[in-house]
């Protein structure tokens, strides 16, 4: 039976050698195969011959045996490839008469390049040698005593597994098609963030107009009217004016509580003439809101106002209708 062994030389060089013992005798035709012939991911054999020993030797430096290259934290996409690049080179000596049970299947004697990350393999040229270890055996091996990538998904490792398990003949080629399949698959490569609630937007305040600081109204359609009238709540009061005898002048009118034209108020006003009903003090008292004095205005004048659009305030109507006041209306 041959002896296999990794010899290291002084100058960092690395051989696996296998010495021949009895009877055995080297496969010439398949080393000479393969000396003259670059195959893909097979070690190049050399024959050393004397009168005590016969071996053969492969240069392995800069190899890693793949019993460590799996324990080495290995990811998915390294486990696929090494095994992937593993099938692919039996198959590639089956091109070349190479017979796939001459292949060394063990993995202490099989090899890894950690740069490229393929598989290097020993085809060991030695008339009637047979791997013990069948090729199916040595893939399990390698796969269940490996150390995995632990912030990848794992569920690839336990699909392998199954897909090896569940074919008895399992060679390099049904080992190909295996790998494909879930290569095929999508990877989840982190773990999903969690959901969190969009952020509320708050709508900012309104602020209150600084005092004395000019507003221009709003026009609004009128529901029972087709004009278009000053919106009452968006004016302002500003600071008082006189105006015509018996009257006191106004910046804006009140933000509510106007009723229509020639009628009593309809909310926080009394009846016409009387003291406001709501946030006012007595008749004849100063108002609590900031405005100007309570005005009331002569019996003998009635007063139409009228809104100025540069200006956005109430003044005095040159025309004169009947009424205390008239509808709001744009100059």
């Amino acid at each position: 039976m041959a002896e296999f062994a990794i010899e290291k030389l002084d100058n960092n060089e690395a051989y696996f050698t296998c010495g021949l013992q009895g009877d055995e005798q080297p496969d010439r035709f398949a080393i000479g195969m393969l000396s003259n012939n670059t195959i893909s991911r097979i070690i190049t054999p050399e024959l050393e011959e004397s009168e005590e020993q016969i071996s053969l030797r492969c240069r392995v430096d800069g190899l890693v045996p793949m019993e460590e290259y799996f324990k080495d934290g290995i990811s998915r996409s390294r486990t696929f490839k090494v095994l992937r690049t593993c099938a692919e080179a039996i198959l590639s000596g089956k091109d070349y008469m190479l017979e796939e049970d001459h292949f060394l299947l063990q993995p202490k004697m099989m090899f890894a390049d950690p740069e490229t990350g393929e598989a290097e393999l020993i085809y060991l040229a030695v008339d009637g040698f047979r791997n013990k270890l069948s090729f199916r055996r040595c893939i399990q091996k390698l796969i269940v005593n490996a150390v995995y990538e632990e912030s990848e998904d794992l569920s690839y490792v336990a699909k392998l597994i199954n897909g090896i398990s569940r074919c008895r003949d399992l060679n390099a080629g049904t080992l190909l098609g295996i790998l494909s399949e879930l290569e095929k698959e999508k990877v989840q490569t982190s773990l999903p963030e969690e959901e969190t609630a969009p952020p509320v937007m708050v709508p900012p305040q309104n602020e209150e107009p600084e005092t004395g600081r000019e507003t221009a109204p709003a026009a609004v359609e009128d529901p029972d009217d087709d004009k278009t009238w000053i919106d009452p709540d968006s004016l302002t009061w500003g600071t008082s004016q006189g105006g015509a005898s018996g009257e006191i002048g106004w910046d804006a009118a009140p933000q509510q509580g106007w009723g229509s034209q020639g009628a009593a108020p309809q909310q926080g006003w009394g009846s016409q003439g009387a003291a406001p009903q709501q946030g006012w003090g007595s008749q004849g008292a100063a108002p609590q809101r900031p405005a100007p004095a309570q005005w009331k205005p002569a019996a003998s004048h009635e007063i139409y106002m009228d809104v100025n659009q540069e200006t956005g305030r109430l003044e005095p109507s040159k025309k004169k209708k009947k009424g205390l006041f008239g509808k709001f209306r744009k100059s």
